[in-house]
């Protein structure tokens, strides 16, 4: 995964993958496997579940709006600030409930694969399907685009549980 500074998207990231299927069909099993070897290898990542992955983001957002005041798009500073510490961002769960978090999701990914970044992601719902009968839904429409742009989407389909068989 390039690295690279400022403005526009490092060379050659690699293609991030957008997996999704039912639940317990084994995604997130699949992700720590991912995230583990990943780690193992030397290659920084970063490993999020949304919950966590939401916060994180405020977080940062919050701290950059103190630090540097009133700058024009602070979520790219937090998107350049999140590929300079990994490069790969592991997102485990990704699903949309409300408006706020749907418009901070597509800003930030936006930025995210702007500046290099390559995101590894699981979902119960197919890219379309996210955010499906949301308010405004069109405004979050350029996430599920760049996803698509970014990310080989691959739906998983088992036949077994893999939470009830731990």
């Amino acid at each position: 995964a390039g690295g690279g500074g400022g403005g526009g998207r490092a060379a050659a990231a690699p293609r991030g993958v957008y997996i999704y299927g039912d639940p317990g069909a084994g995604k997130t099993m699949m992700m720590d496997m991912f995230h583990e070897t990943v780690r193992r290898a030397g290659l920084p990542s970063r490993r999020a579940h949304f919950h966590d992955f939401m916060l994180d983001m405020n977080r940062d957002l919050h701290r950059i709006r103190k630090q540097v005041g009133g700058v024009r798009d602070p979520l790219a500073l937090v998107a350049q600030g999140f590929v300079r510490e990994s490069p790969l961002l592991c997102f485990d769960e990704c699903h949309v409930l409300n408006v706020g978090d749907a418009l901070l999701m597509r800003s930030f990914f936006e930025r995210l694969f702007e500046a290099g970044g390559t995101v590894v992601a699981t979902s119960n719902l197919a890219p379309d399907e996210l955010y499906s009968s949301g308010i405004n839904r069109e405004v979050f429409q350029p996430f599920i685009d760049a996803i698509l742009k970014h990310c080989d989407p691959i739906r998983l389909t088992v036949g077994e549980d893999f939470r009830s068989s731990k």
